[in-house]
């Protein structure tokens, strides 16, 4: 069941995960300048929290009945999406859909987000 169709679509989601995660930085970044001290520990922790080298399963199965917080992390479908389209590992969760949700979440209110805070951009920079 793999194939670059899988590929292409999770590969969407992490694009729009991503900007919408950009957006919102820059957004916050005008208004609260300090916060940028933040962001390796943001980046840190969305990484530690995303299993890149191992599968989902094994958090999923310390989670027990809560599984499903884990794709609240839009990344952890992404990188699930990845292993399944390229290597066939894993199979499609019902869980994905959480992650796409909170993807395209990002990517509306980041670019709301940004939208607001640009006609002050200049006057706040």
């Amino acid at each position: 069941m793999e194939g670059l169709h899988w590929v292409l679509l999770f590969g969407g989601v992490g694009l729009c995960a991503a900007l919408g995660l950009a957006y919102w930085i820059a957004a916050l970044s005008v208004r609260y300048r300090d916060g940028l001290a933040l962001l390796p520990f943001l980046v840190q922790g969305l990484f530690l929290l995303t299993p890149i080298a191992y599968p989902t399963e094994r958090f999923a199965s310390a989670l027990g009945d809560q599984s499903w917080l884990l794709y609240l992390n839009p990344f952890v479908g992404m990188a699930d999406g990845m292993r399944f389209g390229w290597l066939g590992l894993g199979n499609w969760n019902d869980y994905h859909l959480i992650s796409f949700g909170v993807a395209f979440g990002l990517f509306v209110t980041g670019t709301w987000a940004l939208k607001a805070v640009e006609r002050t951009l200049i006057d706040d920079l």
